[in-house]
């Protein structure tokens, strides 16, 4: 593909411009960045924001199998000094049998329920019993934690649509996307920045050029249903050097960077999202995405941001 625009090119936005070689897509689609660190060592913040960012299934797993695995070992290390130790447990009917009471003991003392038909009697026991409690309790202690981090996190959760459409725009074109809000949340200033990103070859060396995208309107003040963020094909565009029937496969993305204050949170909070040129219709518009009911009210269902219809161009 060849290209010449230097029509609002940027420098280096942050992600760099050097590349030995063809490079994935630079943000994800769930707003990541497909950078891999490494030779950062150790640190117990990075476990921290490791765990506040990660899913939620993740996160339970991991603390439900910490919580067994512990109890697990305080059972076998009950069982090595004794059940005899342990008032209430019958004694040799088995491993299993033996593993199970010294487990349902363990998780007691872990949570310090302790029911009472089952309690230490021995030194070495109540002394193993009373770290568990003591481990229990910090343990406990550090889930709710990361619970209010997780819960108190500022975050956004925005819909964008799957496709970019070419589409006709004021007697010319228009490259257009939509996005809405999936929650329930007030979001105002609205401000949206627009990326262009593609690799070239200049002097033998493989480099990635950026270019500003210019918007009809690049914010809204309030964001109560749905936003069309559109960049005016005009002689001014970048993409006056782009054959745009044929850009599917091409090594081109857009990065879409959202900025928002959220009422909930009191915070500006922050959404990326990228396209890549397969992702972009040639020749098509969007369909209304939220209609008015005779009462007045006004119904945005969120499927329909995807919703478009081909049309000549």
């Amino acid at each position: 593909m060849i290209f010449t625009s230097k029509v609002n090119e940027i420098l280096d936005p942050g992600y760099g411009v050097r590349y030995e070689r063809h490079t994935k897509r630079i943000i994800n689609t769930d707003g990541t960045f497909n950078v891999i660190r490494k030779g950062v060592g150790f640190s117990s913040r990075n476990i921290y924001q490791d765990l506040i960012k990660m899913s939620w299934v993740k996160f339970l797993t991991i603390n439900i199998l910490i919580i067994f695995t512990l109890n697990a070992l305080f059972a076998l290390l009950y069982i090595w000094i004794g059940l005899d130790q342990i008032e209430g447990v019958a004694v040799g009917t088995g491993f299993y049998h033996d593993f199970t009471q010294a487990f349902f003991f363990s998780f007691q003392t872990f949570t310090t329920l302790g029911y009472g038909r089952i309690s230490p009697t021995g030194d070495l026991a109540n002394l193993v019993s009373a770290i568990e409690a003591m481990i229990g309790f910090m343990s406990f202690a550090l889930i709710t934690g990361l619970l209010y981090g997780r819960f108190s996190k500022p975050n956004i959760s925005l819909e964008y649509s799957s496709k970019m459409l070419i589409a006709p725009y004021r007697g010319g074109k228009g490259l257009m996307f939509r996005i809405a809000n999936k929650r329930h949340s007030v979001l105002v200033n609205v401000k949206a920045n627009v990326t262009l990103t593609l690799t070239l070859e200049e002097d033998n060396t493989t480099v990635r050029k950026y270019y500003q995208l210019k918007l009809e309107r690049d914010g809204i003040q309030v964001f109560p249903i749905s936003w069309t963020i559109v960049h005016p094909i005009d002689k001014d565009s970048p993409f006056n050097d782009i054959e745009m029937v044929n850009i599917s496969g091409s090594d081109l993305e857009i990065m879409i960077q959202i900025q928002v204050f959220d009422e909930t949170f009191g915070q500006i909070v922050h959404s990326r999202y990228s396209y890549l040129s397969e992702d972009i219709e040639y020749g098509a518009k969007f369909l209304k995405s939220y209609r008015t009911e005779e009462s007045g009210e006004i119904i945005l269902d969120v499927r329909d941001l995807h919703k478009y219809e081909k049309v000549n161009l």
